[in-house]
Parts: structure tokens; sequence; C-alpha cells
């Protein structure tokens, strides 16, 4: 992978727009989240509208920022996005979902 290519192909409304909505579905639906070596874990209340959000928001994210890998694994009552990178990608993964406030 070439870290030159890590950056957001969005324009900036749907750039905006992508942000708001990992807002609401972090806000809303967000159990825990870890950063990891690779990326960040962050585990979402299983519900269909959940579901349903979290799937819209990372086919978005593969198409812009396909130098991570976007992971998407359920349970009966949990979903678990799972996004790696390597070098510089780890390092943006970590920017995009920092961790929360204590």
């Amino acid at each position: 992978m070439n870290d030159d290519a890590i950056a957001c192909m969005l324009g900036s409304d749907d750039l905006q727009a992508q942000t708001q909505g990992w807002t609401r579905l972090c806000r809303t639906a967000e159990l825990s989240r870890v950063l990891t070596e690779k990326g960040v874990l962050l585990e979402f209340r299983a519900s269909p509208d959940v579901v349903s959000e979290l799937h819209a928001l990372v086919a978005v994210e593969r198409e812009c920022c396909a130098w991570a890998t976007w992971t998407i694994t359920h349970t009966p009552s949990l979903v678990v996005l799972e996004v790696s990178a390597t070098a510089a990608g780890v390092e943006a993964l970590h920017g995009m979902f920092p961790p929360h406030s204590a």
C-alpha cells in the first residue's frame, strides 16, 4: 500500500453527511470502541436500523477510504465493525474514530 493514497475522496457536502451519519450512529448505538494496532474495533447494539445504517456508512467508506479494510460481523445482539490499515492508515483511522473522552 502506498501511504500517499491515504486521503478522503468525498466532496465537502458528502463528507459532512458521512460525518453526521457516523456521529448519529455512534451516539445512539455504539457500545464500545477500542483502538487497535491495526485500526479500530467498534461494537454496536444489533437492530435492523443499526445494521442498515452501518452497512450504508461502510459502503461509502469502502469507496472513499479503500486504503482500509472494513469488516462487519453480526451476532444476535451485537454488530461489530473492524477497520484495519497499515502505517499512516492506522493513524488516519485513529483520527476518524478517536477514543471517547473520560
